[in-house]
Protein backbone atom coordinates (compact mmCIF):
# COMPACT_ATOMS: atom_id res chain seq x y z
CA UNK A 1 0.00 0.00 0.00
CA UNK A 2 2.47 2.37 0.47
CA UNK A 3 4.53 1.42 -1.96
CA UNK A 4 1.56 2.24 -4.30
CA UNK A 5 1.01 5.33 -2.42
CA UNK A 6 4.75 7.19 -2.75
CA UNK A 7 4.41 5.66 -6.70
CA UNK A 8 1.32 7.53 -7.10
CA UNK A 9 2.68 10.78 -5.24
CA UNK A 10 5.81 10.78 -7.97
CA UNK A 11 3.86 10.45 -10.60
CA UNK A 12 1.87 13.43 -9.38
CA UNK A 13 4.97 15.50 -8.65
CA UNK A 14 6.24 14.71 -12.22
CA UNK A 15 3.26 16.18 -13.51
CA UNK A 16 2.70 18.66 -11.35
CA UNK A 17 6.21 19.41 -12.58
CA UNK A 18 5.54 19.38 -15.97
CA UNK A 19 3.08 21.92 -15.57
CA UNK A 20 4.39 24.36 -13.22
CA UNK A 21 8.43 23.66 -13.32
CA UNK A 22 8.92 23.27 -9.85
CA UNK A 23 9.54 20.20 -8.78
CA UNK A 24 11.19 20.14 -5.49
CA UNK A 25 10.29 21.61 -3.26
CA UNK A 26 6.65 19.62 -3.30
CA UNK A 27 5.22 17.57 0.00
CA UNK A 28 7.70 15.30 1.42
CA UNK A 29 10.48 17.21 -0.51
CA UNK A 30 9.83 20.71 0.92
CA UNK A 31 9.12 18.74 4.60
CA UNK A 32 12.77 17.66 4.24
CA UNK A 33 14.19 20.28 3.03
CA UNK A 34 13.19 23.04 5.68
CA UNK A 35 13.53 20.34 8.82
CA UNK A 36 17.72 20.04 7.12
CA UNK A 37 17.83 23.60 6.48
CA UNK A 38 16.35 24.77 9.51
CA UNK A 39 18.88 22.12 11.72
CA UNK A 40 21.82 23.45 9.64
CA UNK A 41 21.13 27.07 10.74
CA UNK A 42 21.26 25.96 14.13
CA UNK A 43 24.80 24.20 13.28
CA UNK A 44 28.19 25.93 13.93
CA UNK A 45 29.32 24.63 10.14
CA UNK A 46 26.10 26.93 8.41
CA UNK A 47 28.63 30.20 9.14
CA UNK A 48 29.35 32.85 11.46
CA UNK A 49 26.43 34.24 13.39
CA UNK A 50 25.48 37.28 11.81
CA UNK A 51 22.50 39.83 12.89
CA UNK A 52 19.76 39.26 10.06
CA UNK A 53 21.74 36.44 8.56
CA UNK A 54 20.88 34.19 6.11
CA UNK A 55 21.68 31.27 4.12
CA UNK A 56 20.99 31.83 -0.05
CA UNK A 57 20.24 28.34 -1.62
CA UNK A 58 21.07 28.04 -5.24
CA UNK A 59 17.79 27.79 -7.42
CA UNK A 60 18.29 24.57 -8.60
CA UNK A 61 19.08 21.52 -7.11
CA UNK A 62 22.33 19.60 -8.12
CA UNK A 63 22.71 16.21 -10.24
CA UNK A 64 25.06 13.58 -9.92
CA UNK A 65 28.16 13.03 -12.06
CA UNK A 66 27.12 10.90 -15.24
CA UNK A 67 30.42 8.71 -15.00
CA UNK A 68 30.08 7.27 -11.80
CA UNK A 69 28.46 4.10 -11.31
CA UNK A 70 26.24 2.79 -8.30
CA UNK A 71 28.69 0.60 -7.26
CA UNK A 72 30.74 3.25 -6.66
CA UNK A 73 28.20 5.34 -4.48
CA UNK A 74 27.55 2.26 -2.54
CA UNK A 75 31.07 1.76 -1.58
CA UNK A 76 31.42 5.87 -0.54
CA UNK A 77 27.83 5.24 1.65
CA UNK A 78 29.05 2.65 3.53
CA UNK A 79 32.42 5.02 4.76
CA UNK A 80 29.33 7.55 6.39
CA UNK A 81 29.62 6.46 10.10
CA UNK A 82 25.62 6.57 10.26
CA UNK A 83 24.81 5.60 7.10
CA UNK A 84 21.14 5.82 5.46
CA UNK A 85 18.88 3.14 5.12
CA UNK A 86 19.70 1.36 1.83
CA UNK A 87 16.64 2.01 -0.23
CA UNK A 88 16.90 5.70 0.80
CA UNK A 89 19.95 5.92 -0.65
CA UNK A 90 19.09 4.26 -3.98
CA UNK A 91 16.00 6.28 -4.10
CA UNK A 92 18.57 9.68 -3.79
CA UNK A 93 20.46 7.96 -6.56
CA UNK A 94 17.80 7.53 -8.86
CA UNK A 95 16.18 10.84 -8.14
CA UNK A 96 19.67 12.77 -8.70
CA UNK A 97 19.99 11.74 -12.26
CA UNK A 98 18.66 15.40 -13.15
CA UNK A 99 18.39 18.74 -11.72
CA UNK A 100 15.27 20.12 -10.03
CA UNK A 101 14.34 23.90 -10.22
CA UNK A 102 13.82 25.02 -6.43
CA UNK A 103 10.68 26.44 -5.25
CA UNK A 104 10.05 29.14 -2.55
CA UNK A 105 11.53 27.04 1.07
CA UNK A 106 9.42 28.66 3.85
CA UNK A 107 11.67 29.98 7.05
CA UNK A 108 11.08 32.64 9.92
CA UNK A 109 12.96 35.78 8.97
CA UNK A 110 14.16 35.33 5.39
CA UNK A 111 17.00 32.96 7.25
CA UNK A 112 16.83 31.27 4.07
CA UNK A 113 16.90 32.30 0.67
CA UNK A 114 17.02 31.06 -3.01
CA UNK A 115 19.81 32.96 -4.65
CA UNK A 116 21.78 32.19 -7.45
CA UNK A 117 25.70 32.78 -7.04
CA UNK A 118 27.59 31.84 -10.26
CA UNK A 119 30.97 31.18 -8.29
CA UNK A 120 30.76 30.42 -4.60
CA UNK A 121 30.54 33.72 -2.66
CA UNK A 122 33.54 33.08 -0.18
CA UNK A 123 34.35 36.74 0.54
CA UNK A 124 30.30 37.50 1.24
CA UNK A 125 30.60 34.27 3.80
CA UNK A 126 33.63 35.25 5.44
CA UNK A 127 32.89 39.13 5.68
CA UNK A 128 31.82 40.76 8.57
CA UNK A 129 29.55 43.43 7.11
CA UNK A 130 27.68 40.79 5.00
CA UNK A 131 24.55 39.14 6.13
CA UNK A 132 25.46 35.76 3.80
CA UNK A 133 26.14 33.34 6.35
CA UNK A 134 26.46 30.70 3.63
CA UNK A 135 25.73 29.22 0.49
CA UNK A 136 24.14 26.14 -0.01
CA UNK A 137 23.63 23.92 -3.56
CA UNK A 138 20.95 20.88 -2.40
CA UNK A 139 20.45 17.57 -4.04
CA UNK A 140 16.97 16.04 -4.02
CA UNK A 141 16.35 13.59 -1.07
CA UNK A 142 15.72 10.06 -1.14
CA UNK A 143 12.94 7.97 0.09
CA UNK A 144 12.57 4.82 2.08
CA UNK A 145 10.49 2.44 0.48
CA UNK A 146 8.10 2.86 3.67
CA UNK A 147 8.14 6.80 3.65
CA UNK A 148 9.91 6.72 7.11
CA UNK A 149 13.24 7.76 6.13
CA UNK A 150 15.35 10.31 4.00
CA UNK A 151 18.27 11.04 2.75
CA UNK A 152 19.98 14.55 1.58
CA UNK A 153 23.10 15.64 1.04
CA UNK A 154 24.22 19.20 -0.22
CA UNK A 155 27.23 21.29 -0.83
CA UNK A 156 28.19 24.74 1.40
CA UNK A 157 30.95 26.90 1.80
CA UNK A 158 33.03 26.62 4.64
CA UNK A 159 36.48 28.81 5.69
CA UNK A 160 37.74 29.12 1.74
CA UNK A 161 36.92 25.39 1.08
CA UNK A 162 33.94 23.25 0.07
CA UNK A 163 32.17 20.82 2.22
CA UNK A 164 29.25 18.26 2.16
CA UNK A 165 26.64 17.46 4.78
CA UNK A 166 25.02 14.44 4.94
CA UNK A 167 21.52 14.11 6.62
CA UNK A 168 19.54 11.12 7.64
CA UNK A 169 15.91 11.86 8.89
CA UNK A 170 12.85 9.98 9.95
CA UNK A 171 9.75 10.92 9.75
CA UNK A 172 8.35 10.82 13.30
CA UNK A 173 4.83 11.59 14.22
CA UNK A 174 4.17 13.00 10.45
CA UNK A 175 7.46 15.50 11.04
CA UNK A 176 11.05 15.39 9.63
CA UNK A 177 13.36 14.50 12.24
CA UNK A 178 16.99 15.10 11.78
CA UNK A 179 18.70 12.32 13.45
CA UNK A 180 22.05 12.01 11.71
CA UNK A 181 24.16 14.51 10.07
CA UNK A 182 27.97 14.42 9.12
CA UNK A 183 30.24 17.32 7.44
CA UNK A 184 33.25 16.60 5.54
CA UNK A 185 35.44 19.08 3.93
CA UNK A 186 38.06 20.34 1.49
CA UNK A 187 37.57 17.47 -0.80
CA UNK A 188 34.53 17.10 -3.23
CA UNK A 189 33.38 13.54 -2.05
CA UNK A 190 31.17 11.47 -4.28
CA UNK A 191 27.99 11.51 -2.86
Amino acid sequence: MTRLLLSALSLLVVCAASASEQIVPWGSDLAVITATLTYFLKAPESGPPKPGGYIAVAPETDRLPESTRYEDYYRELATLERPPPRDAFTSYLERNQQTYPLGRIPSTNRSIRIEKHDEPPWNAVTSSTSKLRNDVILRAPGYSVDGASAFITFYFCCHLEGAQAFYVLRNISGHWTVVSTEYRYGLQPAL
